[in-house]
């Protein structure tokens, strides 16, 4: 039974370190950032309160465990911790001594703030506050008593204190194993929260938000009836939406990159003839060298100059095309290949089927489905001219340009 206990106590220690963790990261660096989602004068005090309660919690039940691994050994430590009748400055002072005893020196002023959280901890829990020296305690240590007035200030320093106790108990299980000769304690820092970061959406996250808009969209659609989709008042809200998100898809990859769509057309050309001609950095498709591969893969990477050497090394017979021109055509076969995968699901699903659901869509959904035919066709050239492929081999590709080809012939 005992084994039993300490293993569920040891399942509650991780739960709630896992739990500040998801706290921390997935959850407010998520929601805080752009585009926001939680109105946060609210969302603060309410991340600090969870986070009270959920490190209080962690952090009692690891100091138990440790009380009960020392007593197993005929030592009693954290007895007068434990005891509820005793003062704030004795609690205080009996968990400063037991880390003193077995030769760690820490910050006495932590402790103060974090018997404030269990303070804090227990009003929330209790709905009582009714304990002035309790109150008195937590006003002492800069910590409001009114929870709505948690700031962004209170949140990086119970995250810090959090963090610190945290490491503390971390060097009691070192400790354990390793014992210190109490003469020469060891210091143990304070861990410090870093700035909070600008938060800001980034080129990619734009782009996610906008396939995720698309998707969403698809989804909504699959799960509605046509009858109510065609219907629905809001839906010609959202048909604008898919479309908005659709351009900016592109915009963001492509117009901002090449000057504009002919560009796909041109390096399509270009990819296509250096794959007829057999012009390979390497000697052929048996032999082609793994490093030229590696090269094309990662083609943004290398400047300008690296790029036009290894061209102008390696391969042979390219005339009349300039060397610029093969690697702004390489390098757009590269990006054209990452990004248009991710529009050939629910994106083109949804795409395809604008026109039924509003016929004023007909000539934007024939333009961009000429775009999506000739992005994919460039997409599977440049993977097989580095690949040393056929299309034979990509199947997912060529069956989106046989239904493309089709759908835009039953259009026009």
């Amino acid at each position: 039974m005992e084994i039993e206990k300490e293993q569920f106590l040891n399942q509650l220690i991780n739960s709630y370190s896992d739990d500040l963790i998801y706290l921390r990261t997935h959850v407010r660096d998520e929601l805080l950032s752009p585009p926001k989602r939680v109105a946060e004068p609210l969302f603060t005090p309410f991340c600090c309160r969870m986070y009270i309660l959920i490190a209080v919690g962690g952090i009692e039940a690891a100091l138990k465990s440790w009380k009960d691994s020392y007593k197993e050994v005929g030592i009693d430590i954290l007895d007068s911790y434990f005891n509820s009748k005793i003062s704030n400055i004795e609690r205080i002072n009996a968990l400063y001594e037991a880390f003193i005893n077995i030769g760690l020196e820490v910050d006495k002023e932590i402790f103060d703030v974090y018997l404030a959280f269990k303070h804090l901890r227990n009003s929330i829990v209790h709905a009582d506050i009714d304990k002035p020296k309790h109150a008195e305690w937590i006003q002492q240590c800069g910590l409001p008593i009114d929870t709505y007035e948690f700031n962004e200030m209170h949140w990086n320093r119970i995250v810090s204190v959090e963090q610190t106790m945290t490491s503390y108990l971390g060097y009691i299980l070192l400790v354990k194993d390793f014992p210190v000769d109490t003469r020469y304690p060891v210091k143990l820092s304070k861990v410090k929260t870093k700035r909070s970061k600008v938060r800001v959406m980034n080129e990619r996250e734009f782009s996610n938000a906008y396939l995720t808009n698309m998707q969403n969209i698809y989804e909504h659609w699959l799960n509605s009836t046509e009858d109510e989709f065609k219907n629905d008042a809001d839906d010609q809200e959202l048909y604008d939406t898919f479309k908005y998100s659709w351009l900016e898809y592109w915009r963001v990859h492509f117009t901002s990159n090449f000057s504009s769509y002919e560009d796909i057309l041109i390096n399509l050309e270009i990819i296509k003839l250096l794959d007829t001609k057999k012009i390979y950095l390497g000697k052929g498709r048996v032999d082609y060298p793994q490093p030229h591969r590696y090269f094309l893969h990662n083609i943004f990477k290398f400047e300008d100059g690296i790029c036009k050497d290894l061209i102008q090394s390696h391969l042979k017979g390219y005339e009349p095309l300039r060397v610029e021109d093969i690697i702004r055509a390489l390098r757009m076969g590269r990006q054209v290949e990452q990004l248009i995968l991710p529009l050939l699901h629910s994106p083109l699903k949804f795409l395809i089927q604008l026109p039924n659901l509003k016929s004023i869509y007909s000539e934007f959904v024939e333009e961009e489905l000429n775009k999506v035919l000739n992005a994919t066709q460039l997409a599977i050239s440049w993977i097989c001219y580095v690949e040393e492929k056929t299309e034979d081999e990509y199947p997912l590709y060529q069956k989106r340009i046989e239904q493309l080809a089709e759908i835009i012939a039953d259009i026009n």
